[in-house]
Order: structure tokens, then C-alpha cells, then sequence
């Protein structure tokens, strides 16, 4: 539940208790109380165009989960869909983004193009993170990468459990 204020209504002549709200579905909002969401931040959804995370809403190609956040996105026949990255994929599914919640098939999706991914585990901090052979999955240890495998930087951990995701150029190797 959102924090609330107290403020004088003119019209009726009495004080009125407001709610704040947590997330702005645009210009019927102005003037209105921002409240933190539960985590303490604010939402994007408060932030001019050009402040705040950079994201690219595009169709669920595929069932999507957080816990595997890379994804690819793709044209299919006119339409940006989003998949798994996999660096099996002899550079057809790179990594483009991340996510931050599940999506079924057909979704619309809000794809994280650069930020930091939560939620990860055993993460070594010295260690550059890659697009793994699993699909969607971020690795570390590419020594088994073979021809045809995408070799692609995606970022540097921050801790054990977090990541900076910024994904490079892929290199298929030969």
C-alpha cells in the first residue's frame, strides 16, 4: 500500500487525504505524489524520454524466464520477436538484451538492451561474463566453446549474484 498525504480541497473545503502512486500512466497523473515501489526505487515510468533504462518492448518468440535473462531479438517477417540468446547457435541467436520478469509465447515483452542483471549466482568478480551454451544462461568459462559457437562478451560481474550486462560485437568461431 502507498504512503498517503494530506492536502486542502478548494472545491470542498476540507482537507483530503491522497494516496501517492508508484508508477504514472501519464498526463492524468500530473501533479500527483510519487511513492518508491517496494524495492526503494522509483519507476521508469516517471522518467522523461531519454532518462532511464534503455528497452525495446518486442514479441515473446518463445516462453521466457528471468532466471535465464539473455535473449536475442529477431526479425520474423516484420515483427521483433524475442528468444533465448545461445551461443550454440552458429551466431544466429547473439545476445541483444536481457529480461527481468517471464513472458509467454506472444507477449509483449520489455527487453533491457544495457543495466544490471540480479539474481545470478557464482559469479567470480575477476571474470568477464560470456553468452552461454545454454540457452538464455550467462557463463563464464568458455574453454569449451567450438567451431560455429559464439563467443560473445556480455559483461562484468558487479558481485557474485549481479552482473553490468553491455553485450558486445559476436565472434563465431572458426
Amino acid at each position: 500500500m502507498a504512503q498517503k498525504f494530506q492536502t486542502f480541497d478548494r472545491t470542498a473545503g476540507a482537507d483530503k487525504e491522497v494516496e501517492f502512486i508508484t508508477a504514472s500512466t501519464g498526463s492524468s497523473d500530473g501533479g500527483k505524489g510519487i511513492a518508491t515501489k517496494a524495492d526503494g526505487t522509483i519507476d521508469e515510468s516517471f522518467m522523461p524520454t531519454g532518462i532511464g533504462a534503455d528497452t525495446i518492448t518486442a514479441v515473446a518468440g518463445e516462453a521466457l524466464n528471468s532466471s535465464t535473462p539473455i535473449v536475442n531479438l529477431f526479425n520474423d517477417g516484420g515483427t521483433i520477436k524475442v528468444r533465448k540468446a545461445d551461443a550454440t547457435s552458429g551466431g544466429v541467436k547473439p545476445a541483444s538484451g536481457f529480461i527481468k520478469s517471464n513472458y509467454s509465447l506472444g507477449d509483449s515483452v520489455t527487453v533491457y538492451i544495457e543495466g544490471y542483471i540480479t539474481g545470478l549466482s557464482n559469479l567470480d568478480i575477476t571474470k568477464r561474463c560470456f553468452t552461454s551454451k545454454t540457452a538464455g544462461a550467462v557463463t563464464q568459462d568458455v574453454s569449451g566453446y567450438t567451431t560455429n559457437d559464439i563467443a560473445q562478451d556480455i559483461g562484468y560481474p558487479t558481485a557474485t549474484d549481479t552482473m553490468h550486462f553491455k553485450a558486445s560485437r559476436p565472434l563465431i568461431l572458426a
